[in-house]
């Protein structure tokens, strides 16, 4: 009888554990325009469910990406991209004027724009086929991303 008391009990405990522990970090970080980490920030992401994981057994081609900048969100789409690469920020951070700079992956500048508006296109139609880093800086923000040119 102890026995089946004991085994449920740590049955129990171990399922709790699981659920009130059961979650992975992620690190985000922030940099300032001379390329140092101002900021670390630890973000719990809770473990998906059975039932989610079945549902997505094969990984998702995103075509849009999102992300934020401040408090302003951050939307960049096609990507991977064949002509044209699309910016789109939901409100312009301070000072209200930024810089767009694309990089090829041995550190080449490719682009660089001033982001006026809230849309920006890229035309990358040029570029070779490949990976790139574009980097959209307003102030002391910035925010880096991984770009794919078909």
């Amino acid at each position: 009888m102890k026995q089946v008391f004991f085994f449920f009990f740590f049955l129990f405990i171990g399922v709790f554990m699981f659920v009130a522990y059961g979650q992975t970090k992620k690190i985000l970080y922030t940099y300032d325009n001379a390329g140092n980490r101002i900021a670390r920030q630890v973000v719990q992401v809770p473990i998906r469910s059975f039932s989610q994981l079945n549902e997505n057994k094969e990984p998702q081609n995103e075509e849009s990406w999102n992300d934020k900048l401040s408090r302003n969100k951050v939307n960049i789409y096609p990507n991977p991209v064949q002509t044209e690469l699309v910016v789109s920020i939901s409100e312009l951070p301070e000072p209200g004027y930024g810089q767009l700079i694309v990089f090829d992956m041995e550190g080449q500048q490719m682009y660089k724009g001033d982001v006026t508006t809230t849309y920006t296109i890229v035309q990358m139609e040029s570029f070779e086929t490949g990976v790139y880093i574009m980097k959209l800086m307003f102030g002391e923000q910035q925010s880096v991303w991984k770009i794919i040119k078909k």
